[in-house]
């Protein structure tokens, strides 16, 4: 949905209703759904880690570049284990198509 479109739904039924309308479409997203757009957000998270520790490194804030570089292997981990539910929602979701 582009932002137009999402502006102009906004206008045309106000705020109370365009919200309840997208808390609704919310609650109806699938699991592979949400895990998708879980991984779509990984890059900003990698992209702003790399970028912290840069920034942090060349501003000589030496410990909060220590926590940044701390995290960048439990984020790693989270990216890996989000590949891996992915992988398996989807070939669920294969089976369940060719089930029918």
């Amino acid at each position: 949905m582009g932002l137009k479109k999402i502006i102009k739904s906004y206008r045309k039924l106000g705020a109370r209703r365009f919200f309840k309308k997208w808390g609704d479409g919310l609650t109806n997203l699938t699991p592979l759904q949400q895990t998708r757009t879980a991984l779509w957000g990984f890059p900003a998270i990698f992209g702003g880690l790399f970028w912290g520790i840069v920034v942090t490194f060349l501003g000589k804030i030496y410990w909060l570049c220590l926590i940044l570089l701390g995290s960048l292997p439990i984020t790693t981990m989270q990216l890996v284990s989000q590949i891996q539910k992915y992988r398996a929602q989807k070939k669920v979701e294969d089976l369940m198509k060719q089930a029918k």
